[in-house]
């Protein structure tokens, strides 16, 4: 899990009142020690940087985080009972979409 890479700094991170984790202080301080999140679609690999699924909360609507100057992780998962899916759903929106060439 991506709050194992963080070691003793893993207690820093919370679930805020809008359901994204955030941790205390600015996202440079979480960047370099955490690694690519992987999303596979099909048979392709997207890998997606810390520097772009973590959030400057200062960036943010003040409705999204706690304290101002926190970092929100921008990737969700799903906890609803989705029936015949076994594995988690992860939501992706935005931060996915702004790191690859998207078609509809």
């Amino acid at each position: 899990m991506w709050k194992d890479q963080l070691g003793s700094d893993n207690g820093d991170f919370y679930q805020g009142a809008s359901g994204l984790w955030e941790g205390h202080g600015s996202c440079s301080k979480y960047q370099r020690r955490l690694s690519n999140f992987t999303v596979i679609f099909g048979n392709y690999l997207f890998d997606i940087s810390p520097e772009s699924y973590l959030m400057n909360c200062t960036d943010l609507p003040s409705s999204i985080c706690s304290i101002p100057n926190n970092c929100a992780f921008g990737i969700d998962a799903m906890e609803a009972n989705l029936g015949a899916w076994e594995d988690s759903i992860f939501l992706l929106g935005n931060i996915f979409l702004k790191n690859f060439y998207t078609a509809y």
